[in-house]
């Protein structure tokens, strides 16, 4: 499994590259605006390497490794391709979030069918990787972060996987971390290419179906510890941005430069310190999640996490990130500037969530 791993990494390092010459070529790219760092035109089509390295790797791994996919974890890949697929063509044609939303809902729901769960079961895992899903879509919003928390998180989901007896989704998650690794080698800050929507969905999507595939034999408190622990960066943050949205009055769905990236560059922290920063976030509450679904910490001890992570959105929520009313006179009119917080080198992209 690690040697696929790194084959995923070499693969996708090649396609990355390919993919973003062959984006600037064609005029596939973000344009750049002054709030941002990035001066020239950036590509964001990077999630297609990620989705073709992944399947490529890990086709060759069942083949050559002798790990026989099972009915679910094929199901798992497939409909990751197809809601992966719809955002690439959101990527080139922006369709709005009912599309993705619909492909997305239909997508679990045929995993959790061939998953075998129950129709309370099946229900709430559609609600979750529809959720789930959505909040990796979120989290790319600046350069590096999701990759680098997505891989932190897929290396847990895939230890997660192997000990519930699931190889063959541990191999994918597994493969998946590798894919994200070589697309960090362009993504990294500064970014030279994006991971777009495609690429979001495509990770976001098997991620969360392979951690509800990982822990569905739990019984009880445990499975249900696990799963938030092992996304709580990407909850958090979506958390965070849904009640600082509401609380000003925005409509969740609108995007801005509001997510707990932001805010930490708010704090003066680089674009590469913030994005280790998350990942090293990351890499700590899916470790805890992991000792947990391996009996060796029992569930409560993840509550520890859930008041972190209540008192994190408290203290981020102070941070001003919002265009300040602007103040009037006596007679109406407006009596000074209107100021915004700004970051102090705005290196981030504007949200997806809102196509």
């Amino acid at each position: 499994m690690l040697l696929a791993a790194a084959g995923a990494l070499a693969l996708a390092c090649v396609l990355t590259e390919l993919v973003r010459r062959l984006a600037l070529a064609r005029g596939l790219t973000d344009a750049p605006a002054p709030h941002k760092a990035h001066r020239r035109p950036t590509p964001h089509l990077g999630g297609t390497a990620v989705l073709l390295a992944t399947a490529v790797t890990g086709a060759l791994a069942c083949l050559l490794g002798g790990v026989r996919p099972d009915g679910a974890t094929a199901a798992l890949f497939l409909t990751g391709c197809a809601v992966g697929a719809v955002g690439l063509v959101d990527d080139l044609r922006p369709l709005g979030p009912v599309p993705r939303l619909v492909t997305e809902t239909l997508a679990a729901a045929v995993l959790a069918a061939v998953a075998g769960l129950g129709p309370l079961a099946g229900a709430a895992a559609v609600v979750w990787i529809v959720l789930v899903t959505n909040a990796w879509n979120l989290l790319d919003h600046a350069d590096g972060v999701m990759a680098s928390v997505a891989t932190a998180t897929a290396l847990a989901t895939a230890a997660c996987a192997a000990l519930a007896g699931r190889p063959a989704t541990a191999l994918l998650t597994l493969v998946l971390a590798g894919a994200l690794t070589g697309f960090l080698t362009r993504n990294w800050p500064p970014a030279r290419i994006f991971l777009g929507d495609c690429g979001a969905l495509f990770a976001g999507y098997v991620l969360a179906g392979a951690a509800v595939l990982a822990v569905s034999a739990e019984g009880g408190g445990r499975g249900l510890a696990v799963l938030p622990a092992l996304f709580a960066v990407v909850l958090t943050d979506t958390a965070l941005v849904v009640v600082s949205r509401l609380r000003a009055g925005r409509s969740p769905l609108r995007g801005g430069t509001d997510h707990t990236a932001h805010r930490l560059r708010l704090f003066r922290l680089t674009p590469r310190g913030t994005a280790v920063a998350l990942a090293t976030a990351s890499a700590a509450t899916a470790t805890a999640a992991l000792l947990v679904h391996a009996a060796v910490l029992p569930p409560w001890t993840l509550l520890a996490l859930l008041l972190a992570a209540v008192r994190a959105v408290r203290l981020l929520l102070r941070v001003p990130v919002y265009r300040a009313p602007a103040p009037t006179g006596p007679l109406g009119r407006v009596a000074g500037p209107r100021t915004e917080a700004r970051l102090p080198d705005a290196a981030d992209r504007a949200p997806s969530l809102d196509g």
